[in-house]
């Protein structure tokens, strides 16, 4: 038990606190839930509008101590990697794309086709067959 008077307004406002940190992180959990149910579900568009909620809900949670940074940042693209796997939910396979030349913005698997940085690139370089 708390002797001082700090130590007992301490305790007091942990209380409240754990209170407000459990409502937090029942909603981010409850986000992520959905997320990976529409996932499981085969659902392209409800996950990624699940997704738009959770990632807030996650970095948010991150922010505030209620779970830690690098969790949030597996977790946020990790899903988003689930719902933009291009096997689950489209007829189109990546393997096609492997051998075509990135050297236009088109990809026929719907590829990202240009790095950050600028020119656009091989993808023979990267996905060797």
């Amino acid at each position: 038990m708390a002797n001082t008077t700090s130590a007992k307004k301490a305790t007091r406002k942990i209380a409240r606190r754990t209170i407000i940190n459990k409502s937090r992180r029942t909603q981010m959990r409850g986000a992520v839930r959905i997320v990976e149910e529409a996932i499981k579900s085969g659902d392209r568009d409800a996950a990624l509008k699940a997704m738009t909620r959770a990632e807030p809900e996650l970095m948010q949670a991150a922010q505030r101590n209620i779970i830690h940074k690098n969790n949030a940042r597996i977790k946020s693209p990790s899903s988003r990697n689930k719902i933009t796997d291009r096997k689950k939910y489209s007829s189109e396979s990546p393997a096609r794309c492997r051998a075509f030349s990135f050297s236009s913005s088109y990809c026929p698997a719907g590829f990202s086709v240009r790095n950050s940085c600028g020119p656009a690139f091989s993808a023979t370089e990267y996905f060797p067959m």
